[in-house]
């Protein structure tokens, strides 16, 4: 899912450097779905965009475009009566980078 040939590019092929980012983003991104999921939960719709469009801004960065479109639609509207199958959508899209980035 990830695009690294793109990631590369945007980074002089500086392989270190995009293992990094890499790194980070695997390291933050179920903090961040935690931060989301819990926000959510308590109704907390002004956190709940934030830690949205934290993800979205990242997702983008990285050429995750379906998680990236979940998150904007999460951002918009945090107390939409979907946003709690979105999230679960997300969470899923999520599971599967974080396994291509183990």
């Amino acid at each position: 899912m990830i695009n690294r040939t793109l990631l590369l590019q945007l980074f002089d092929q500086n392989e270190a450097f995009v293992a990094r980012v890499l790194a980070i983003f695997k390291d933050q991104l179920p903090l961040q779905l935690a931060e989301l999921r819990t926000a959510i939960a308590q109704q907390d719709f002004e956190t709940a965009s934030i830690a949205a469009h934290n993800i979205k801004s990242q997702s983008n960065y990285l050429g995750l475009a379906e998680m990236a479109r979940l998150c904007q639609l999460i951002e918009d509207e945090p107390g939409a009566p979907e946003t709690p199958d979105r999230l679960v959508e997300l969470e899923g899209l999520a599971a599967i980078v974080l396994v291509e980035l183990a």
